[in-house]
């Protein structure tokens, strides 16, 4: 966990987006978060840590623009998602970094061939590592959950499932800001269940 902290510093630093001061905020905000507990005092957050760490080194190989440190980015991005499924979205999270970088959004004619092709490539290399994730794992694409894991699957109306996972998520958030209220496994069935417009209270 450790080297995951001082990872994620070298990689903003290597953004050039932050002073010292503000750097040293991020890393320690990162490094101190409560909902990070886990991580470090349960063995199971080892896959957490792992996939982050290769996630970030992925990322930093894939802005290199090399064809050498693209092949290496594939390779940390198979780790990645060997080591937890999230780790399947690093390509897609290093492509929008490259898209981001390169200005195109505020000036279209930034658009080069080289990044066309890289996004293209990242595209499809994300989708045969997923099939074949997936193959692996014995998995379908769509897996099927238990009312236990996840009671929302079973909701009957489509509109239902989805206020009910967008209240969930919005508690990830404000967990997130305020991290006072994380004192157990804040799952889908830990949260009240919401019907219609308004959760249940």
């Amino acid at each position: 966990y450790i080297f995951a902290c001082v990872l994620w510093y070298w990689f903003m630093a290597s953004l050039n987006v932050l002073t010292r001061k503000g750097l040293l905020v991020a890393a320690l905000l990162f490094t101190l978060h409560p909902m990070h507990v886990e991580n470090v005092a349960s063995i199971v957050g080892r896959a957490d840590v792992l996939c982050f760490i290769f996630m970030l080194l992925s990322i930093k190989a894939y802005l290199a623009h090399s064809h050498a440190a693209y092949a290496l980015s594939v390779v940390l991005y198979i780790l990645a998602t060997s080591s937890k499924e999230l780790g399947i979205l690093t390509l897609v999270v290093a492509a929008g970094f490259d898209v981001v970088t390169s200005n195109v959004l505020l000036t279209p004619r930034n658009i080069t061939k080289p990044l066309v092709l890289r996004t293209l490539l990242s595209a499809v290399v994300s989708i045969v590592v997923l099939k074949a994730s997936m193959s692996l794992r014995g998995a379908r694409m769509t897996p099927k959950m238990s009312y236990v894991d996840n009671p929302i699957s079973f909701y009957d109306s489509r509109y239902d499932r989805f206020v009910h996972y967008s209240y969930v998520h919005s508690w990830y958030l404000l967990l997130s800001v305020f991290p006072n209220w994380s004192c157990s496994d804040w799952g889908h069935n830990v949260l009240p269940n919401s019907y219609g417009v308004l959760p249940a209270l």
